[in-house]
């Protein structure tokens, strides 16, 4: 979860050796959902992988993390495909700093709201 936006990725845990590879899957998945070009999605996973784990100590974002397992559970048990299971979660949910994660990268990068199909 991307803390700026709150941003969901979604991946199967295959061990160590593969959580990045799975972690860059995911994030490009999603960009491009999003639709966020091709050469910010190279630049996002520049910044992203490697990835940085460590605790997390705030209490709201700590919230937050299992809030999204909570619908990740919810997600999981409606839909197989990982990837579907990720943009829902990135869709309204309420968490802070914006209601919706799409949203909030979208006006990251600049890019204007999509109509409804």
């Amino acid at each position: 979860m991307e803390v700026r936006t709150y941003l969901t990725v979604v991946f199967r845990y295959a061990g160590k050796d593969t959580f990045q590879d799975g972690f860059r899957r995911a994030l490009t998945d999603v960009l491009e959902d999003l639709v966020v070009g091709p050469e910010l999605r190279e630049s996002e996973l520049a910044a992203a992988v490697p990835i940085c784990l460590r605790s997390l100590r705030d209490a709201p974002r700590r919230e937050a993390l299992r809030t999204a397992e909570f619908m990740f559970g919810v997600e999981r048990s409606h839909h197989d495909d990982l990837r579907t299971v990720q943009l829902n979660l990135n869709k309204p949910h309420g968490l802070p700093p914006h209601d919706v994660p799409v949203k909030a990268v979208r006006d990251l990068f600049g890019r204007p709201p999509r109509r409804p199909a």
